[in-house]
């Protein structure tokens, strides 16, 4: 009897991971780039396939760009228009359940339950920072089963042709689908190397075949129909990474989640070194890109998380026994999972009506005097209210919006100085020529611009309305 109980306490957890994943994705939306997304999914949707040649909502953003993600903005734009904000919720909690469904079975190839619900745990702990109703959740399920299918291939050493087309689409649905490729050209190369240094050759028919997979899938991803351009379009948001707060280096201060992917690193290569384990080349590899993607930057400590997850749930097994020997998953715990994820998911459809139907964190009660601004009037706005005010008044002109990539790096540095009160700020406000200002009353430009004659008109929580001196009411 205690026996069994304890063979169930790792699934019970997994089942209180879940119910904690469904309670965040019932709460309101507040994530700045959701917004954009909304915006973003509404002008895909009216320009059928003509993904490429979609024009941004601000006459400020002068750079071409490549919507880097035109599927699911048009999934979460549908998602809202037909359910409203409660929609996208509902969609959240779903991605969410299916990430970590997708992260469980990419652990429990490689150990049984114990170890994979535990390294599966860390992985969503470590993950959490980046958990938001956008795109990138898309990503978050695809990049498990990626790293679970190469290392399976890394077993059997056949390649799975499928993944090409998976990359297609997942191209559409996130720019982090370079990431897989990533993945498959570190497996393929590894497993070449492992043969170069058993005596074989270094580029055998086998390693072309598997080299062939990540290769092709990249070429696949400049056939979407965005263009070549989607290829280029990581880089940047690399360019711009210094602007925007989750592009920046990851900064471990007062942060728990890039700690938590450090000790699965450091716990991982720990056992290799004190078991003397035979890791393959593969996954030396994998360690070393978590690495440097914990670094890289705040957005990127989720892939890491992801990415270390299989290797940590290995290693822990090795603690334990050499493998596993418990069947992988059974049809009964497929039908387990999937009638707890049903009801799961029935809950929060009768939850988020009562609990995201309305935005937070931006300032809806200046609704009725943006909502009466003629066409093409320009709102000086905060940074993290411009998808906001791009989605709900189409239209008004944004001074800039989080959708960075359409910016160029000059206006994105001035505005910065602009919002700090810093060098010639007043230029820049010259050169917008606001008719409104949307901003938060701690920004520096605040009393900065009530010095220069601006009327702080309205006030909403955080966020004052503010007029210029020209403007009479």
């Amino acid at each position: 009897m205690v026996d069994r109980i304890l063979r169930r306490v790792p699934l019970l957890a997994l089942a209180v991971v879940a119910g904690g994943l469904l309670r965040l994705a019932s709460a309101p939306i507040a994530d700045p780039d959701t917004w954009w997304h909304l915006r973003l999914g509404h002008d895909l949707s009216a320009s059928g396939l003509q993904w490429s040649s979609v024009q941004h909502w601000s006459p400020f953003a002068t750079e071409a760009w490549d919507p880097s993600a035109p599927l699911s903005d048009i999934v979460f734009f549908r998602a809202e228009d037909w359910f409203g904000l409660p929609g996208v919720a509902w969609l959240f909690g779903l991605g969410l359940l299916a990430m970590l469904a997708a992260a469980y079975l990419c652990c429990r190839s490689v150990a049984a339950d114990l170890p994979a619900v535990l390294a599966t745990v860390v992985m969503v702990a470590g993950a959490s920072g980046s958990m938001t109703p956008r795109p990138q959740i898309v990503s978050f399920v695809l990049l498990p089963i990626v790293v679970c299918v190469w290392l399976r291939t890394e077993k059997d050493h056949a390649p799975r042709w499928w993944l090409i087309p998976l990359t297609w689409v997942w191209a559409l649905c996130h720019g982090y689908w370079f990431i897989g490729v990533l993945v498959g050209l570190t497996f393929a190369g590894g497993m070449a190397l492992s043969a170069r240094l058993a005596g074989g050759r270094l580029i055998s028919p086998e390693s072309r075949r598997l080299l062939a997979v990540p290769l092709l899938s990249l070429g696949a991803a400049m056939l979407t129909p965005v263009g070549p351009g989607l290829v280029l379009a990581p880089a940047r948001v690399g360019e711009r990474g210094q602007f925007v707060e989750e592009g920046m280096r990851t900064a471990f201060n007062n942060r728990v989640h890039p700690w938590l992917v450090l000790a699965m690193i450091l716990i991982v290569a720990a056992i290799w070194a004190i078991k003397r384990l035979d890791v393959s080349v593969s996954r030396v590899g994998l360690l070393v890109m978590s690495v440097g993607w914990l670094l890289i930057a705040e957005r990127t400590v989720a892939v890491a998380a992801i990415l270390m997850a299989p290797l940590l749930a290995s290693a822990v097994q090795s603690l334990i026994s050499e493998r596993s020997t418990d069947p992988w998953v059974t049809k009964r715990g497929i039908l387990a999972f999937m009638g707890a994820a049903g009801l799961g998911l029935a809950v929060l459809a009768l939850v988020v009506p009562h609990t995201a139907g309305d935005p937070d964190d931006v300032p809806t009660g200046f609704d009725e005097r943006l909502r009466s601004q003629p066409a093409d009037a320009v709102v000086l706005n905060e940074y993290t209210v411009g998808g906001w005010l791009a989605w709900q008044y189409p239209q008004i002109h944004v001074a800039i919006d989080p959708l960075a990539d359409a910016y160029s790096v000059d206006y994105l540095r001035s505005y910065r100085d602009m919002l700090r009160a810093r060098g010639d700020w007043t230029q820049f406000v010259e050169d917008t020529d606001p008719d409104l200002a949307v901003l938060r009353e701690a920004d520096p430009i605040t009393p900065a611009l009530t010095d220069a004659g601006w009327k702080i008109e309205a006030t909403d929580g955080a966020f004052v309305l503010m007029t210029p001196p020209a403007v009479t009411q």
